[in-house]
């Protein structure tokens, strides 16, 4: 997704009140990337802004969230997988 489509789409849901989910998903994955965990939005590396542009925007399914661990049970990677609703 280009950063003018999310761009385009925040727009778009500020009208209808999903501003806040994005704020503070955006918020929560930038503290993750800050403890240097690599974000991924369908096995592309994704800025926090696009990933929870993604999740907040999508009607026809969700992401689900895939957690790489390291063998010490550190969290290195987590990755947003679209699930198609049924």
């Amino acid at each position: 997704m280009s950063w003018d489509m999310c761009q385009t789409r925040e727009k778009v849901l500020e009208r209808v009140n999903y501003k806040s989910e994005a704020v503070d998903l955006k918020t929560e994955l930038r503290k993750l990337q800050h403890d240097e965990i690599s974000l991924r939005l369908m096995g592309s590396e994704s800025s926090p802004e696009e990933i929870a542009c993604a999740c907040v925007a999508e009607e026809k399914g969700t992401y689900m969230r895939d957690y790489i661990i390291e063998e010490g049970g550190q969290i290195r990677q987590i990755d947003f997988i679209f699930v198609k609703e049924s």
